[in-house]
């Protein structure tokens, strides 16, 4: 999954300021519909082989990946400039309401063939919202003149600092904060009773702290901001651990659930907002190129991280995962220095 959606981001981000990303996002989301749809139709049929699944998985990553660059070019394109980073923080709202809908659906569907159908359908409407939203866009404005050589991602980068900084403690809390704990303890500990409530408690934990961002972004200093959730985000890893050895964790679900959810809300705050500066300060001839060349880092780094996960747990346990996720959350906060030159303000 990982590796598809790198590909897919990276091919589409150069695609994305080399045509118009319109078209662009369109295709991802008339792939990811086709797929669903073949899916959902099969599994009528029956369970799927490991080679279906793996071949349809591929492809509807891969499509994921189209479709984040080409989303966040058509974005910056339909508002003003110096609301682009608001944009982003309504945008990222996708996330929570997507994971609970999510949650919901797969609750109280019927069968997994359902399921896929429904998400087969729902693709479909959104990409024919897209073409009317975006109807009569006109192509995204370049400030290089004609006959001159295209930005180079990483000559910006080397240049603005503000923007580097921004992106380079993206992906460092990217990897340290672990979106794939809960699934990881909840399998290496066998509890079916603990599922729905520490699941439940991540997602409504993300909505939270994305809906707090849209109230948020554009008061105060961001670097502020940044130091608390993040911090307070890092003390909860810590508390975790000693909760954990105790046992308190297991034996009391609902400190489990709560834990899981401020963790949710801190990290989605933290993460929305560096993704909306990042929006907010790249220069409109490399969005895409940089929103792909992002989204293939961050799931490689998501990928990754819970591979970590995985080693320690599997020969360990639990514990000893949450132990690395406090130490990773403490190493994250020495790296980018308390986030030590984001000076930027969100709008």
């Amino acid at each position: 999954m990982a590796v598809s959606l790198a590909v897919g981001g990276v091919v589409a981000g150069v695609l994305a300021d080399r045509m118009r990303p319109q078209w662009v996002l369109f295709a991802g989301i008339c792939v990811t519909a086709l797929v669903n749809l073949a899916t959902g139709l099969a599994l009528l049929d029956g369970p799927l082989s490991i080679v279906r699944v793996v071949v349809s998985t591929a492809v509807e990553w891969l499509s994921a990946g189209v479709i984040i660059p080409s989303l966040l070019k058509v974005q910056a394109n339909l508002v003003p400039h110096d609301a682009r980073g608001s944009a982003e923080i309504v945008n990222v709202l996708r996330l929570g309401f997507g994971g609970i809908t999510g949650i919901l659906l797969a609750s109280y569907s019927p069968s997994s063939a359902v399921t896929v159908l429904a998400c087969a359908a729902a693709m479909a409407g959104v990409g024919i919202g897209e073409l009317l939203v975006t109807r009569g866009l006109p192509a995204p404005a370049t400030s290089v003149a004609p006959g001159h050589s295209r930005m180079s991602l990483w000559s910006v980068l080397r240049s603005n600092g503000s923007l580097r900084r921004v992106v380079v403690a993206d992906l460092v809390l990217t990897f340290a904060i672990p979106t794939q704990l809960s699934n990881s303890v909840l399998v290496e500990e066998g509890d079916v009773i603990l599922v729905l409530p520490v699941l439940l408690n991540g997602v409504v934990g993300v909505l939270v702290g994305r809906l707090t961002l849209l109230y948020t972004g554009s008061l105060g200093d961001v670097r502020r901001a940044l130091l608390i959730s993040f911090g307070l985000y890092t003390i909860i890893a810590i508390v975790a651990v000693p909760a954990a050895l105790s046992g308190l964790l297991l034996e009391r679900a609902e400190l489990a659930s709560i834990g899981i959810f401020l963790g949710s809300s801190l990290s989605a705050f933290a993460l929305g907002m560096l993704s909306a500066l990042v929006q907010q300060l790249v220069p409109d001839d490399i969005r895409g190129v940089l929103s792909g060349s992002m989204a293939a880092a961050r799931s490689l780094l998501v990928g990754g991280s819970a591979a970590l996960l995985t080693i320690v747990i599997v020969p360990l346990s639990s514990e000893a995962v949450l132990m690395v996720v406090a130490v990773l959350a403490v190493a994250a906060l020495a790296a980018v220095r308390g986030f030590s030159g984001i000076t930027a303000r969100a709008r």
